[in-house]
């Protein structure tokens, strides 16, 4: 009964709405044609928007002045953590105070980028 009742009632007609509407989705009509151009048009012109306000000189130059404090401060901090691991406590202890020196700049920086956002967070 359970292999019979399978092949009877709505899974017949089930499986062949789904059939149809898989072949209707492949053969596209004229204005549904045009609707997915326009469609990719305008996401085209969203995304060119955006890139084109990431790419000006004042965008550039944060990007750079954000690698040039947090790179050398993660690096620090992994240098540090390879020296306490290979047991030069000394260096290890050297190297995360100098780390140390870069971690308001780095708080500067992560502040200025994701700033903005945490504050939109708490307005909704």
């Amino acid at each position: 009964m359970g292999l019979l009742s399978l092949l009877t009632g709505k899974t017949i007609e089930n499986a062949a709405g789904a059939a149809v509407s898989g072949i209707d989705a492949l053969i596209l009509t004229d204005e549904e044609r045009l609707k997915y151009h326009a469609k990719a048009a305008e996401t085209h012109l969203e995304v060119t928007r955006i890139i084109a306000t990431e790419s000006t000189p004042t965008a550039v130059s944060r990007r750079i002045i954000a690698v040039l404090v947090i790179g050398p401060f993660v690096l620090l901090k992994l240098t540090s953590a390879v020296a306490y691991l290979a047991g030069w406590y000394g260096d290890a202890a050297h190297l995360n105070e100098l780390s140390g020196d870069f971690e308001y700049a780095v708080i500067a920086v992560v502040t200025f980028y994701f700033g903005s956002h945490i504050v939109k967070g708490f307005k909704k």
